[in-house]
């Protein structure tokens, strides 16, 4: 029988909570009939005593731990969207039930480095936040929580997160940032935030926006000295699978690099060394607009299963591409 606690909480709160990939993505906001039940089980969790936490904790799944993070990042997104440096706190208060024993520190650590930024960046007290989550927290992840007081601007501002806000229908988001320099002149975080809505208007659901320094040569003939010739100025990507059910991911897979390059004409070298690239399971669409280039990678990541897509049903891509990037390209600021 499951151990219950008398005036305390099990387990059994999680039932019904399961966050899709719609509502996982920070890369755009969505609401989600999951966020009030979690929002409950925070509150009740800020009510038990310390036998009662840390016994709730232990019985919580894997699983659970990464609906409490998405819960998380969720709440931090809509802390930052509305300018509320409490919402971002109770993010913090939720990050406290996840045990790092039993997960991925790094998930968690970014998780709680990305709230506590938004709530610094939002004019709260961060560092005392920070302690009262460490103090709820099980022993084994006080230590994320405890190195992030009192640390230096360098490791704590927004800026040095980790994301890239992005405005995108007058409102923020965040995408993955994987680069230290970027000397584009185009705002290719939101092309990237724009194509991954495109894309999904086309029949794959996004998982995934980032910004880049520069995109892997893997895709190109040439290779990264093939990009790096072309003088790539910056990159963003969107990561897509089919919609199809039963959706299993990777099995068909559309990757979007979207490019700044040094002239018009890097970028139509890059363009052919796409297309030289391809083959077999995977099929390269490019598409540019001056010195901005988006490749489209369409691929299946499965042995023995065949790519749906094929040379002439990836052509329903190449207007809707050219016409955002012609739109962003002369779009004044």
């Amino acid at each position: 029988m499951r151990r219950r606690i008398v005036g305390g909480m099990d387990r059994s709160v999680f039932a019904g909570i399961e966050y899709g990939w719609a509502d996982a993505g920070l890369w755009r906001w969505v609401e989600s009939a999951n966020d009030g039940p979690l929002s409950a089980i925070v509150e009740r969790f800020l009510g038990l005593s310390d036998d009662e936490r840390s016994c709730f904790v232990a019985q919580v799944k894997a699983r659970e731990f990464d609906w409490i993070r998405i819960f998380a990042q969720r709440q931090t997104l809509r802390a930052l969207r509305f300018r509320d440096p409490e919402v971002a706190e109770r993010a913090l208060i939720a990050l406290a039930m996840i045990d790092a024993d039993r997960y991925d520190f790094r998930d968690l650590l970014r998780a709680i480095e990305l709230a506590q930024a938004v709530h610094r960046e939002l004019g709260g007290r961060t560092d005392a936040a920070l302690q009262h989550a460490s103090g709820l927290a099980p022993v084994a992840s006080r230590r994320y929580f405890d190195a992030l007081v009192n640390a230096p601007e360098d490791r704590v501002a927004l800026a040095h997160s980790g994301v890239e806000i992005v405005s995108f229908d007058d409102a923020p988001v965040m995408i993955d940032r994987s680069f230290h320099r970027d000397r584009s002149t185009s705002d290719l975080g939101l092309l990237a935030v724009e194509l991954g809505h495109l894309v999904e208007s086309l029949g794959y659901v996004t998982r995934s926006v980032a910004s880049h320094e520069q995109v892997p040569g893997v895709w190109f003939e040439g290779g990264d000295g093939a990009v790096t010739a072309a003088s790539n100025l910056g990159a963003a990507s969107v990561m897509a699978d089919l919609r199809r059910q039963p959706m299993r991911i990777f099995e068909q897979s559309l990757m979007c690099f979207v490019m700044e390059c040094a002239t018009p004409g890097n970028a139509q070298d890059l363009a052919a060394r796409a297309i030289a690239a391809s083959g077999g399971d995977r099929l390269a669409l490019p598409v540019l607009v001056g010195p901005v280039l988006v490749v489209s990678i369409f691929s299946s990541g499965v042995v023995g299963v065949s790519l749906i897509e094929s040379a002439d049903s990836v052509e329903r891509f190449r207007h809707p591409i050219t016409d955002l990037l012609t739109r962003h390209l002369h779009t004044p600021g």
